[in-house]
């Protein structure tokens, strides 16, 4: 898994991408990390270059409840972050 170089984002913090595995974690800056399972290499080089990375994640990973593009796993949190989100 390796970091991935990314515009600013308000609401991503950094993300890892693994091309054999085709896993991607993305860490938002709420403390949470999603690992999106089954994506592909090309749509990542696609968000390197998007002028938005928290819009093009949410359309592409991130998707809406009931229509995930993805298969996702929380991969980690804290927890005081556990509370937030309770």
């Amino acid at each position: 898994m390796r970091k991935i170089k990314l515009n600013e984002s308000s609401n991503i913090k950094a993300a890892w991408y693994d091309t054999e595995l085709e896993l991607l974690d993305i860490c938002f800056h709420s403390g949470l990390t999603y690992r999106y399972i089954g994506v592909p290499q090309k749509l990542v080089s696609l968000w390197q270059q998007a002028e938005s990375v928290g819009s093009y994640a949410s359309k592409v990973f991130i998707g809406k409840k009931g229509a995930r593009p993805f298969d996702h796993v929380l991969v980690g949190i804290t927890p005081v972050e556990l509370e937030q989100v309770i």
